[in-house]
């Protein structure tokens, strides 16, 4: 069996290989020219005048009569190209004006494709015409003014326009055009059709689905649709042509929403606010445990002085940005730009809250009751979120509120500092009445042995 098979497919291979091998060349002396395993079956042939064949120089002459009629030493004719006699050393090279191989990249006021194309075509130009003659194996994709196809496209068309008619045979086709696409009584679309334009025109034939958002549509007399046809705008014409699913469909901006009343605004901007308030009141629950363990530091909490406070707010609002985009262009500071930008928003949340927590130290001065602490300040914070909820002046009040309490946030690192001067100079002074002490017993135990001295010398 595997024998059988081998054998069938060396047969294939050799009848493939010999019916493309062969080819012959259509010269102004009407000589042929084949390529030597040609000539050979041709000299073999017992229906070929083996003295004709040039060999050597692989030529054989043959008539006009032949040429036309095939009476005379018949050739088939997929043997027959054009070529240039000054090139017969040469490998045969098709005209770049009726095959194009390779992907086509074009840019030009105004085009014609007029040859076959083995590959994809790009183009950018005012005008583009893909004539009757070309064959385009793969995709086309166009910018232009006005675009017409009357050739064949074996992919899909992507197309950019003004205007745009079709008039050959195309794969399928994704368009937008700024006013017109007109697809005509001969044209024929083999699958999809997907348009949008001001004005979309259907005369010919598409075999699959069509999708169309348009202001009009219209089906001409000839149209016909197999496929499911989905659109926008208005339809005229034709509709017994559509053999599939007609579906019509509203482009809208989005769905229309009923403006809230203003009971609705009022108890959502309540429900807001109670929300806020129980949120700030576990951070600043935790803010009074946190001083009462540290109550030296939050005590001694310098006042509020607003254009000072202000100030440090703004220069915190714009410089750790600034700071954290510088470092985001390095690779090694990425990690630390975003553990800044995190802190950063910490920060900006939690700024009322520390700030109500400030003004309720401001307001209990040497109050030192938890609770009263932790409601006033919670009341403060509740009558700041009410006040940045009126229109205009309270995004104001809001934002300035802000800077200041990130100030006060601030503050308290800062507290941390200056806190440490105090214990140095208490240890320092230790130190100092130590060494005074010591300097006095060192002192008196010198007076002593000098009086002991003494009185040995009166002795003797």
């Amino acid at each position: 069996m595997k024998k059988v098979t081998k054998i069938v497919v060396i047969l294939a291979i050799a009848i493939l290989f010999a019916s493309n091998m062969a080819f012959a060349v259509e010269t102004p002396n009407l000589n042929i020219v084949f390529d030597q395993t040609a000539l050979e079956e041709l000299k073999n042939s017992e229906d070929q005048d083996a003295s004709l064949i040039d060999t050597e120089n692989g030529i054989m002459p043959i008539s006009e009569d032949a040429l036309e009629n095939g009476e005379e030493n018949p050739i088939p004719e997929e043997w027959l190209r054009d070529v240039d006699e000054t090139d017969e050393d040469d490998d045969f090279e098709i005209d770049e004006s009726e095959q194009y191989f390779g992907d086509m990249f074009k840019t030009e006021e105004n085009l014609k494709i007029e040859q076959d194309v083995d590959g994809d075509v790009f183009v950018i130009a005012k005008s583009l015409e893909i004539t009757s003659d070309a064959v385009i194996d793969g995709n086309v994709f166009i910018i232009a003014e006005d675009l017409k196809i009357s050739g064949t496209v074996y992919s899909y068309v992507y197309a950019v326009a003004n205007n745009i008619e079709v008039t050959g045979i195309v794969n399928g086709m994704y368009a937008v055009a700024k006013n017109k696409i007109t697809i005509s009584e001969d044209a024929e679309i083999i699958k999809d059709l997907k348009l949008v334009g001001e004005e979309i025109n259907i005369n010919g034939m598409v075999e699959r689905n069509v999708l169309i958002a348009s202001g009009n549509v219209n089906l001409g007399e000839g149209s016909t649709i197999y496929g499911k046809f989905t659109y926008s705008g208005i339809l005229n014409g034709n509709t017994e042509g559509i053999y599939g699913e007609t579906i019509k469909y509203e482009i809208t901006d989005g769905e229309e929403k009923e403006e809230p009343t203003v009971k609705e605004i009022i108890i959502a901007d309540i429900i807001d606010v109670v929300i806020k308030a129980i949120i700030a009141l576990i951070f600043i629950a935790l803010i009074v445990g946190i001083s009462k363990s540290n109550k030296s530091k939050f005590d001694n909490m310098k006042p509020i002085d607003y254009v000072k406070d202000l100030l440090i707010g703004i220069s915190f609002v714009i410089v750790v940005p600034i700071v954290a985009i510088i470092l985001m262009f390095t690779l090694i500071g990425i990690p630390f730009a975003l553990i800044i930008l995190a802190i950063y928003i910490v920060i900006l949340y939690l700024a009322l809250t520390f700030l109500s927590f400030e003004i309720a130290k401001a307001i209990l001065k040497e109050s030192n009751s938890k609770l009263k602490t932790i409601g006033v300040a919670v009341l403060v914070y509740i009558g700041l979120e009410i006040l940045s909820l009126i229109p205009v002046c309270g995004g104001i009040i809001g934002f300035f509120a802000t800077l200041l309490g990130i100030s006060a946030e601030l503050k308290i690192f800062k507290k941390n500092k200056e806190e440490k001067a105090p214990e140095v100079v208490k240890v320092t002074e230790i130190k100092a009445e130590e060494k005074k002490e010591l300097e006095d017993k060192t002192e008196n135990k010198e007076e002593v042995k000098e009086e002991s001295k003494d009185e040995n010398e009166t002795k003797e």
